[in-house]
C-alpha cells in the first residue's frame, strides 16, 4: 500500500494475484484523455506564461492602451487567470506538462515508481477536471 500517495474518490477495484509482486495499476483513462485533448487544443497553460490582466485600477485602466469594452477572449484569459493563480505550482507544472504535444497519459503502469507516477497524474486530473467549469 502506498501510505505517501493521495487518497482518490475515483472508483477502483484492487485484485490481489498470489505470486506476484511487481504492482500493476490499470485504469479507464477515457474521460482523462478527452480531457487532455480539450487542454491541448485551448493551451490555457501557456498562454497563461504571458497573459497580463488588465489593471483593476481605474485611473491606471484608463491611462493604458486597454479597450474600454474587453473581448470575450479577454473576458476568458481574465476568468482562467484568476484560478490559475490560486493553482499550486506543481499542478501548473504539470498542466503545461499535459499541454505539450505528443504527451500521452498512459492506459497502465507497472512497478511501484511508474503506479506512483501515473496516480499522480489521476490526482492532478481530478483536480483539474474538478475546476473544468471556469474554464
Amino acid at each position: 500500500m502506498f501510505v505517501e500517495l493521495p487518497s482518490t474518490a475515483w472508483p477502483c477495484r484492487l485484485r490481489h494475484v498470489e505470486g506476484q509482486t511487481v504492482p500493476e495499476l490499470q485504469f479507464q483513462a477515457e474521460p482523462f484523455i478527452a480531457a487532455l485533448k480539450k487542454l491541448q487544443a485551448h493551451q490555457y497553460g501557456r498562454r497563461m506564461q504571458t497573459y497580463q490582466p488588465p489593471p483593476e485600477n481605474m485611473l491606471e485602466a484608463l491611462l493604458s492602451d486597454a479597450p474600454s469594452e474587453p473581448s470575450d477572449d479577454e473576458i476568458l484569459l481574465k476568468t482562467i487567470h484568476s484560478q490559475w493563480i490560486d493553482l499550486h505550482a506543481v499542478t501548473c507544472d504539470n498542466l503545461l506538462k499535459f499541454e505539450k504535444p505528443g504527451f500521452k497519459l498512459p492506459r497502465m503502469a507497472t512497478g511501484e515508481q511508474n503506479v506512483k507516477t501515473l496516480v499522480s497524474f489521476v490526482c492532478y486530473w481530478t483536480a483539474l477536471l474538478a475546476t473544468e467549469c471556469y474554464f
